[in-house]
């Protein structure tokens, strides 16, 4: 008789193929809502810490040339379902290795993302299935609840890297608008809040919903730059230039961390310069029109009012040089005039007197610490001297 492999029937003996091992990453289900717990008794939860590598990599291998268990797992989605287990499976890890140091730690939580890494590879030419592990598992932080900076930096290089590999994949789940968010979520220094400039009670609204990692301020910086380089291959890709303005726009509204809207207003200016001058004049255009300009004059006059200057993790000194530096190329360029308000879009209200106000109400009402080499190099540079 011939032997079959366990990998080549289970998509068929299982209603959700490859995912009847997922159980044994979290063998605790609460009877009355069945859904994950997490326990005090070590035997509990010590099995989920050991056993979520493995898991994967079972995950990973069922599906490995294997059609028919990839789609098992999209059908089952059973990505969502993976991402809903693993921060107690997480969770269980770090209990169980509590003894050990936290290299140690990291090591196992990277042997994770390696499974995982391969799970995706595997998974890579099934287009649903590739979506959903990018939805639940990369663009999301939320199944990674609690990990340090090792592991978050490891999710934002995969996440960078399929932004280079797939752009029309990242562009179909809108990666561009759930990066951002959870940037602004899970990377956001709590000393740094100052409230997004378009509502009174934003600092609060904004952070309701935080998450938490094991990060220091120093490290979510770091982190910042890394979500950025992503951000920034989604924003310079192919697609409606309009639509990618309108999320950039709002986020610079709505955000309350200075670091990000420093990495924003510099990805902004960025584009703009760039050497491809039609697609650097559709930006700027789209960008003027959706009442970017504006946007950032608030964020100017935010600082004089509502920033503080008392910790350089704050950035704010950072956005103010990038702001200006952003209005002086606008007044260089002419997009701007000198008495004439903007005919390219927004509210028809920006002018070179407007832009020069709000940077001297910064100077008169703000801390004498937004002066800084960058903004006086920068005030030198541009049209505001």
């Amino acid at each position: 008789a011939r032997r079959t492999l366990l990998r080549d029937s289970i998509w068929a003996a299982a209603s959700g193929g490859p995912a009847v091992v997922l159980p044994l990453a979290c063998p605790l289900v609460g009877s009355k809502h069945l859904q994950p717990e997490t326990s005090q008794i070590y035997e509990d939860f010590a099995s989920a810490g050991s056993s979520i590598r493995s898991v994967i990599g079972i995950l990973a291998g069922a599906c490995d040339l294997h059609a028919e268990n990839v789609k098992a797992l999209a059908e089952n989605n059973v990505s969502n379902l993976l991402a809903h287990v693993l921060p107690f499976a997480l969770d269980g890890l770090r209990r169980d290795l509590k003894d050990f140091s936290q290299s140690s730690i990291g090591d196992e939580e990277e042997a994770i993302i390696d499974a995982l890494e391969y799970l995706l590879s595997v998974c890579k030419e099934d287009k649903q299935a590739s979506k959903q592990l990018c939805s639940s598992l990369i663009l999301d932080f939320m199944p990674w609840t609690g990990s340090g900076v090792r592991m978050i930096k490891r999710i934002l290089c995969i996440c960078s890297s399929m932004c280079n590999t797939n752009p029309d994949l990242m562009q179909e789940v809108s990666a561009l608008q759930i990066l951002l968010d959870n940037g602004r979520r899970w990377l956001s220094p709590k000393s740094s809040i100052m409230g997004g400039i378009l509502h009174s009670n934003s600092a609060k609204s904004v952070m309701d919903d935080s998450g938490v990692l094991s990060v220091t301020e120093a490290e979510s910086v770091s982190l910042i730059d890394e979500l950025f380089v992503s951000v920034s291959l989604l924003t310079n890709t192919s697609g409606r230039m309009s639509s990618k303005v309108e999320i950039i726009v709002g986020f610079l509204a709505e955000c309350p961390c200075p670091h990000m809207l420093a990495a924003t207003v510099k990805l902004v200016y960025s584009i703009i310069i760039s050497p491809n001058t039609e697609r650097a004049n559709e930006f700027l255009f789209a960008f003027v029109d959706h009442g970017g300009v504006e946007v950032c004059m608030g964020l100017v006059r935010a600082l004089a009012l509502r920033g503080k200057f008392d910790d350089e993790l704050h950035g704010v000194q950072n956005l103010f040089a990038s702001c200006v530096q952003l209005f002086g190329y606008l007044l260089e360029t002419g997009c701007v005039s000198a008495n004439k308000t903007t005919e390219i879009g927004g509210s028809k209200k920006v002018t070179k007197g407007s832009i020069e106000r709000a940077v001297r109400h910064a100077f008169r009402k703000g801390s004498s610490k937004l002066i800084t080499m960058d903004v006086y190099k920068q005030i030198m540079h541009s049209s505001l001297s």
